[in-house]
């Protein structure tokens, strides 16, 4: 019983940023919810047009070679130009559209993805800051593991190539993720794992 009077101001409170999240992103509902038809393959030929969006600039950066400086001065006004110009397109050339219910429960969806994902990533914050708090030497060992894991990567891939396969993941990632491959391929690898864990009980 005090678990679920507990859950009720947790999940008040969750209803409470989703509705915020609907208002502050009010304005770039059109987009988002076409954007969402994109990112989650609602037609078979998207995560292909995905893929070679994403390869299409990695090989024009690799071929410019821009500077960290240059790279990150088009970074921002690039997104500076989205920021500006999409709600204005958005709000002369799509707002003229009927706004129907099936994009209303697509553009609520879209938010309440952005909530959790919000919610996962503060969750995870949280949990890293206890375990330095209340176990200070399993946090240095899983922060030097972590560490010492990337490192040794970011030396054997080079840096653009790797910075390209992590933008081909996360944008190809809700995709995964909506189609349930995500979690197929996750099953499928603790069932492995469980296997050889078995396997190793018995011949001990």
């Amino acid at each position: 019983m005090a678990a679920e009077m507990d859950n009720v101001p947790e999940n008040q409170q969750k209803d409470e940023e989703i509705e915020q999240m609907e208002k502050t992103l009010h304005t770039w509902r059109y987009l988002l919810v076409q954007a969402d038809k994109i990112l989650t393959w609602e037609k078979k030929s998207y995560p292909y047009m995905l893929a070679a969006f994403v390869t299409v600039k990695f090989t024009i950066i690799w071929l410019l070679q821009p500077s960290v400086l240059t790279s990150l001065a088009l970074i921002v006004m690039g997104l500076c130009l989205v920021d500006y110009l999409l709600p204005a397109l958005s709000t002369k050339y799509l707002e003229t559209k009927e706004w129907n219910p099936d994009q209303e429960r697509q553009f609520q969806h879209v938010c309440i993805e952005i909530v959790n994902n919000k919610r996962c990533i503060q969750s995870a914050i949280n949990s890293v800051k206890k375990l330095r708090e209340e176990k200070p030497k399993h946090y240095f060992m899983v922060v030097m593991s972590v560490l010492s894991a990337v490192a040794f990567i970011g030396n054997a891939i080079p840096n653009l190539c790797l910075t390209y396969f992590l933008a081909l993941f996360l944008v190809l990632y809700p995709g995964l993720k909506h189609h349930g491959i995500l979690a197929k391929y996750y099953a499928l690898v603790l069932e492995k794992i469980n296997k050889v864990i078995k396997r190793k009980k018995k011949e001990e």
